[in-house]
């Protein structure tokens, strides 16, 4: 609650790692509907109106086509994003045809061996990939 009455933010952005959920990918739904309801309540406690929640479907990064996993993430987030008229879902895998993005464009994305950008100009290229598609993406 601190970092809400820290700030006047009224967007809160998920994006899940790669790191799959002890319980498999059928937990994965729970578990981010019980973290959007954290925040709502401690967006509510504080008399604030709900945020607006961005879902951050992540890309591959082991396989050169995107796990199981990854499509149900982005199944849920997607599902999720549309319960709610002001939530948007961002999706990095049809950007990059299911691929790794370092397998689609070598000169936009180099990541590290697990999933961080592993220079300033593949951070600036995912920035701006996600800038777009919430341009593009806007449900207002």
């Amino acid at each position: 609650m601190a970092l809400i009455e820290m700030t006047d933010a009224d967007h809160v952005l998920i994006m899940l790692g790669h790191n799959q959920e002890p319980g498999g990918v059928d937990s994965i739904e729970a578990n981010l509907t019980q973290l959007r309801g954290l925040w709502e309540q401690a967006y509510g406690m504080l008399g604030r109106n709900r945020p607006r929640f961005i879902y951050v479907v992540p890309w591959t990064i082991i396989n050169v086509n995107a796990s199981g996993y990854l499509i149900e993430v982005e199944r849920v987030m997607t599902q999720l994003a549309g319960q709610h008229r002001r939530d948007l879902v961002v999706n990095y895998l049809p950007l990059h045809d299911y691929t790794r993005p370092d397998v689609y464009d070598p000169d936009s994305y180099r990541l590290d061996p697990t999933v961080h950008p592993a220079d300033v100009s593949t951070a600036v290229n995912l920035a701006q990939d996600l800038y777009e598609m919430l341009f593009e993406g806007r449900r207002d």
